[in-house]
């Protein structure tokens, strides 16, 4: 597996991850994907393309966000969009009410876990 994409997969697995093991942190799961170590080269179109490959880990991610209790947080919710007639998904950051609305909920996705991780590393 390219390097790349085996930092991509562990990114996108960590809130299953972390569910199933409950052993290590969402910091050390980040540490161990190798992302540290190569940040620029994750991007988000890197990471939505895996998810469109692996939907069931949009839901994963979704969950983390709602457990989420700290602040200041990312967060990743659905929420009807009349003017759209679909689904907007909305990425925002608690308390700053900066928000980001996507039609697409892999590109979403993407969006918050960049900020998620990147707000990790940087911590």
């Amino acid at each position: 597996m390219h390097p790349e994409l085996r930092i991509v997969a562990s990114i996108c697995r960590m809130p299953k991850d972390f569910r199933e093991t409950r052993t290590v942190s969402m910091s050390q799961l980040l540490e161990a994907s190798g992302y540290t170590t190569r940040p620029d080269d994750i991007t988000e179109a890197r990471l939505a393309n895996y998810l469109r490959e692996h939907p069931e880990l949009v839901d994963s991610w979704i969950n983390e966000s709602e457990d989420n209790r700290g602040s200041p947080a990312w967060y990743l919710q659905e929420r009807p969009d009349a003017h759209r007639r679909g689904t907007a998904w909305v990425v925002g950051r608690y308390p700053d009410d900066a928000l980001k609305e996507f039609t697409d909920r892999f590109e979403a996705c993407a969006y918050y876990i960049k900020r998620f991780i990147e707000e990790i590393r940087n911590s």
